[in-house]
């Protein structure tokens, strides 16, 4: 059996809100690279700073995607979809698209302008497969 004093407790909720704080700041800090990135990724896209926003595909479905997906208004881009070989998070269901589903600048048919890579990938595993779907390298995007 085990027992927390009183001291333990109030210990334990201290160390817990510093790990939530923390977590938060690095939140914070992820969210500010990744939207600073994308970004510069919005501005070599062929329909940079016109009425609409330039059409994306994020390739990987993970934590990482989520906070981009976060960040895509902010500059000025747009998701297509998500191109995944495993079963997507929650969130992306609807957008999940197989890598046979990407033809050059189209996903399931649809254009876009740009793909964006997700971390964490197998990099040359990813690359040979955008190379097998003919995906232009002008158009590839490394997060």
């Amino acid at each position: 059996m085990y027992l927390i004093t009183p001291a333990g407790m109030v210990a334990k909720a201290r160390m817990t809100r510093q790990y939530f704080l923390s977590s938060l700041d690095f939140y914070r800090d992820t969210r500010a690279w990744t939207r600073d990135r994308l970004s510069e990724i919005s501005a070599e896209l062929p329909q940079a700073g016109g009425p609409e926003p330039s059409r994306v595909v994020f390739y990987g479905a993970g934590d990482v995607a989520e906070v981009a997906y976060l960040c895509l208004e902010e500059a000025g881009l747009e998701l297509l979809g998500v191109v995944d070989d495993a079963s997507p998070a929650p969130c992306f269901r609807s957008m999940h698209r197989p890598p046979v589903d990407l033809a050059g600048r189209a996903l399931a048919g649809q254009p876009f302008d740009g793909l964006i890579v997700m971390p964490p990938q197998d990099e040359p595993r990813v690359r040979e497969v955008l190379r097998e779907r003919q995906v232009p390298s002008a158009s590839i995007f490394w997060l």
